[in-house]
């Protein structure tokens, strides 16, 4: 089972343009920009018997295909069982 490390950062659109120009991050994003439209779907029991015991069951599909993700948390803030 592998860990999933889950960064999330915020900044402004105009500081987002910005970094898009960097030659090393385009230089590390030179493939080309993909858009896809994503649907998650979570489950749990009537009762959130699985959010209780820390651990999301979530469905997403992405065109013609679906994945099942099951998750569960570890204590840390940002890291946690896959």
């Amino acid at each position: 089972m592998g860990t999933e490390i889950e960064l999330k950062l915020f900044t402004s659109r105009s500081a987002l343009r910005k970094a898009m120009v960097l030659p090393w991050l385009r230089k590390m994003t030179s493939d080309a920009v993909k858009h896809q439209h994503l649907t998650s779907v979570y489950f749990d029991t009537p009762k959130f018997a699985l959010r209780d015991h820390g651990v999301s069951l979530r469905v997403r599909r992405a065109g013609d295909q679906r994945l099942q993700t099951i998750k569960s948390t570890s204590g840390a803030l940002v890291a946690r069982d896959e």
